[in-house]
């Protein structure tokens, strides 16, 4: 039974809105069908765009802007905490930044270097973009760099990109400058949808002794395909990519790994000494390491990603046949290798 109230060359509102599925809006005053007021017939509008006004009017808003359009795309808000650092040795002059893009497209991308990587989207379906959808970005600690976004306040998604970038200069010095901030989805009507908390970070490393300039083909472990590089380990870990391990420092370590976490996440670093001692967990050992190669965010051209030491932790260590094993694991983004590449490796110390 239709609700009687008739948008000229349009038809019964019945026509012109989905039916509710959620909790309903406040009456309208607007009844059909023994009484019942639209409000309970109808979707509210939420996030989504609004039709052309019907003419019909509750209070100082049209129906339109109050129930969602048959043609409507329902999107959900898709967001997970970022962990991005970048990072550039001290010489050349150079600049280290690391930027949060969110696009009127429904992107999230990552820009480290000014290398532009997509990740993910922040609704699904995509196509739901930008709708009506609001961001709010609060500083918990840390400042960003001159040009970001706004914080503090909702800025509309249908307006952009919206970027914040936290960036150092090696006219500043050795260092490292960050923000923590937490970033928060808004439908058009103001209410809270989800949030995600967020870390941005650049340093300046010293430039450093180069210690090993290697090549390295990766691959993805058999029996965990998430965890994608090279791998060559003791105590039952699985070898995969390029599993010869190549000198570093002139022979006092060798490269054992150089790959994601078995969880997909983060990235891991190995080293291993002859002996019983442990490689030290000290600049002294290695500062970074550089990665240079074509990885699956890269476009399609060669580009270097560099681990400092200073922003990983010392995961397992291990004794084997002679020698000390050590593993760095770091929770920043992960390496993106594309199985069957080969990269270029180079290792600095201080």
């Amino acid at each position: 039974m239709t609700t009687g109230y008739v948008v000229s060359g349009r038809g019964d509102l019945d026509a012109l809105f989905k039916p509710r599925t959620s909790a309903a809006i406040a009456n309208t005053g607007f009844t059909s069908n023994g009484g019942v007021d639209l409000a309970q017939r109808f979707e509210p509008r939420g996030a989504t765009a609004a039709q052309v006004d019907t003419g019909f009017k509750a209070g100082a808003n049209d129906l339109a802007q109050l129930f969602m359009d048959t043609g409507a795309i329902v999107g959900t808000i898709t967001i997970s905490n970022v962990n991005w650092l970048a990072t550039q040795p001290s010489t050349p002059a150079s600049t280290a930044s690391s930027s949060h893009q969110l696009t009127t497209t429904g992107d999230i991308n990552r820009l480290l270097n000014g290398i532009t990587s997509d990740e993910g989207d922040w609704v699904s379906p995509k196509t739901a973009a930008p709708s009506t959808f609001k961001v709010q970005v609060d500083i918990i600690s840390g400042a960003f760099a001159a040009g970001s976004s706004a914080t503090g306040v909702q800025l509309s998604l249908s307006a952009g990109p919206h970027t914040w970038t936290v960036s150092r200069a090696t006219a500043a010095g050795v260092g490292s400058d960050s923000c923590q901030y937490q970033m928060t989805f808004f439908d058009g009507a103001g209410n809270f949808l989800a949030f995600a908390s967020n870390f941005l970070g650049a340093q300046i490393v010293a430039a450093g002794t180069l210690i090993a300039n290697v090549s390295e083909t990766a691959a993805a472990n058999s029996g965990l395909t998430t965890q994608i590089g090279f791998q060559r380990y003791t105590l039952g870990l699985a070898d995969f990519g390029s599993v010869t391990s190549q000198s570093v420092d002139g022979g006092t370590y060798l490269l054992e790994q150089c790959c994601r976490r078995q969880d997909g996440t983060g990235n891991l670093f190995g080293l291993s000494a002859a002996g019983s001692t442990f490689p030290a967990d000290a600049d002294t050992t290695w500062q970074r390491c550089e990665l240079t190669g074509i990885f699956s965010d890269s476009g399609g051209a060669s580009v270097t990603r560099t681990l400092a030491r200073t922003s990983c932790t010392v995961g397992r260590s291990d004794n084997e046949s002679g020698r000390a094993y050590r593993m760095w694991t770091a929770n920043v983004q992960p390496w993106p290798f594309i199985a069957g590449n080969t990269y270029t490796v180079k290792i600095y110390k201080s």
